[in-house]
């Protein structure tokens, strides 16, 4: 997160003056998760079950957009009781990817929010967005060139002619390092948000929410590793045209291999040799 924003998120947190509707252009899913946290950390005081209390919508089918069936569905929960908070926060990713019948089904919602609902946009192109919507928003610019991870880097060395069995296994063993790593980072950043809260609780309350931040950290783990699976797929069939199935075809098997809890350092080897 740059400076800039930081500094202004953590501001209107302080001063009880966050605007129900937060538009983050070019910020990441992990930005807007470790706001809305600390937004219904505030505004609830202790932290469990809140994140049951966060809802994301993000983009599906070949397409990519927000179906209108997925937009009512956030807005329904949005209208039902907080679980656990004393609010609720929305999170829409590649919210210029809403048509217009659904941007203005999210309007509605906007103009007339329940009690300590906060909505927050994210979208690397928010010109995009229905003026409408924009216009309500308070944009909070992140700056790209600050991109905490480069993944190009990791798979560069498949522009490498005759790559061998040993060097794929060497290249995954370093990629699995640097995703543990990452999902250290992760897990030190939402602890330190919670800290304040895990002081003030009780042994069982304390538990609970730990197991909650362990789900927290695993979800937003793979979700990383999963963004770097697509990221490396379009690579290989810009270079591959040719090999378009195969490539979205091992790539998909991959993904299921670590929903069934395989290695990622034994998903990417079978992965770099089917693309090798």
């Amino acid at each position: 997160m740059t400076s800039f924003a930081a500094d202004y998120l953590e501001k209107i947190l302080e001063k009880d003056q966050v605007p129900h509707l937060l538009l983050f252009s070019g910020s990441s899913l992990l930005n807007a998760t470790d706001f809305a946290r600390k937004y219904l950390l505030k505004v609830t005081g202790a932290g469990i079950g809140i994140e049951q209390d966060i809802h994301t919508l993000k983009v599906s089918g070949k397409i990519a957009l927000h179906t209108m069936k997925s937009i009512q569905e956030l807005i329904d929960k949005l209208h039902l009781h907080p679980y656990a908070a004393k609010g609720k926060v929305a999170i829409i990713e590649a919210a210029d990817r809403m048509l217009v019948s659904g941007a203005n089904a999210i309007l509605k919602i906007i103009e007339e929010p329940p009690p300590h609902t906060l909505i927050l946009l994210l979208s690397s192109k928010p010109e995009q967005l229905l003026p409408t919507i924009r216009s309500r928003a308070h944009e909070v610019r992140f700056e790209r060139v600050e991109k905490e991870i480069e993944y190009s880097e990791l798979y560069a060395f498949l522009e490498k002619e005759n790559l061998t069995f040993y060097t794929c296994a060497q290249e995954a063993a370093a990629i699995d390092l640097f995703f543990q790593k990452r999902k250290k980072e992760i897990e030190k950043e939402l602890q330190k948000g919670y800290a304040p809260q895990l002081k003030e609780l009780s042994g069982n309350q304390k538990e609970q929410l730990e197991k909650e931040l362990e789900g927290s950290v695993a979800s937003l783990f793979t979700e990383e590793v999963h963004a770097f699976l697509i990221e490396l797929g379009e690579f290989y069939k810009q270079r591959h045209p040719e090999m378009i199935e195969l490539v979205s075809k091992a790539l998909s098997e991959a993904k299921l291999a670590l929903l069934r809890s395989t290695s990622l350092k034994n998903v990417l080897e079978g992965l770099f040799l089917k693309l090798v």
